[in-house]
């Protein structure tokens, strides 16, 4: 099996990069207001029309004909530029309209003209989302996989947000759904963790550049500060992480795609070695930069809110650990 990428799937990942460079979302981050929408209009469409959610559709139905391991390059570049949106509902939503074989809803949800936002079950009809006033079809991937269009949820509380780009709520589903599909059609939480693995796994690799490139330059008693023993063994250190990290999406993907006996397994251990290691590259990442990775206007202080969050998403810790020892182990043949 091999975790390098060929000259396709390196062209999609510098693709998606150059355009989420281009669009500047963390320059956008710092001027959003607790009102405004945080989905770049723009980019929105013309990430849709580059295929960042259909590239594991099949081709003759309108996809790229591609697989999950070439999606995660797209998420794991979201990752990196802290894009703002419902990307990760969207993509769900996408495999869960494929998977209940409704092109019409595939077409529009893989088109961006139906941002899906996701939602997660915290009680008795009760869901959370960090996707409020940014969708108009909602996903839930819990023993069934279901998609609701916004006239069937309710709103129960919105929150204030920790994450300048996140708006979260407490929402009621109050409608019958678009569509549900059983797990054993599509398992929707064993993808949307793959994803969510890739885009911290992003995050890890952003804050590791981050670091490396202010050490370089940043000089103390004269000397560059990344020449001083203790801040070259913290960024390698993060070089090391990322790398494990993004590593095990990669396995993790393909795994998934060629229905390994390990893919549980791995899917699991992604997220969770993705939520580790991009936590604590956004730590020492404030901690390489000192005082002024703290304040609101550098970008370091964004990753760390926006890890902080996305660490939330999923199976609680406590519970992904359990999942992670209850998961098939062994080898496949």
């Amino acid at each position: 099996m091999d975790l390098l990428p060929d000259e396709q799937q390196a062209a999609i990942a510098q693709t998606a990069r150059n355009m989420i460079e281009k669009s500047g979302p963390l320059e956008r981050l710092r001027s959003l207001s607790p009102t405004d929408k945080v989905t770049d209009d723009a980019f929105w469409a013309s990430a849709a029309r580059n295929g960042f959610f259909a590239l594991d559709v099949p081709d003759e139905l309108g996809g790229a004909g591609l697989g999950l391991a070439e999606q995660t390059l797209i998420f794991r570049e979201l990752g990196r530029g802290l894009v703002p949106g419902p990307f990760l509902g969207t993509a769900l939503g996408v495999q869960a309209a494929l998977a209940a074989d409704s092109g019409d809803l595939l077409e529009e949800i893989s088109s961006g003209a139906r941002p899906v936002g996701l939602l997660e079950r915290i009680g008795d009809n009760l869901y959370r989302t960090l996707d409020f006033g940014e969708a108009t079809t909602w996903v839930v991937a819990d023993d069934v996989t279901a998609l609701y269009d916004d006239a069937a949820i309710e709103v129960v509380e919105v929150k204030n947000e920790v994450d300048p780009a996140t708006r979260p709520a407490h929402l009621r589903v109050a409608g019958r759904p678009l569509v549900e599909v059983a797990s054993d059609e599509f398992d929707g939480n064993a993808y949307m963790s793959i994803l969510l693995a890739a885009i911290l796994s992003g995050s890890a690799e952003a804050t590791r550049d981050m670091s490396a490139s202010y050490t370089k330059v940043r000089e103390q008693f004269g000397v560059p500060i990344g020449s001083f023993q203790a801040v070259k063994h913290r960024c390698a250190d993060m070089a090391v992480r990322a790398e494990a990290a993004t590593q095990i999406v990669t396995l993790a993907a393909l795994a998934a795609a060629e229905t390994r006996s390990d893919a549980r397994l791995l899917g699991l251990t992604a997220l969770s070695i993705g939520r580790d290691h991009a936590t604590r590259n956004a730590g020492d990442n404030i901690q390489n930069h000192g005082a002024i990775g703290l304040t609101a206007e550098h970008g370091a202080s964004l990753y760390l809110e926006r890890t902080q969050v996305w660490c939330t998403v999923g199976l609680p810790a406590t519970e992904l650990r359990e999942a992670i020892l209850d998961a098939p182990n062994e080898r496949p043949v």
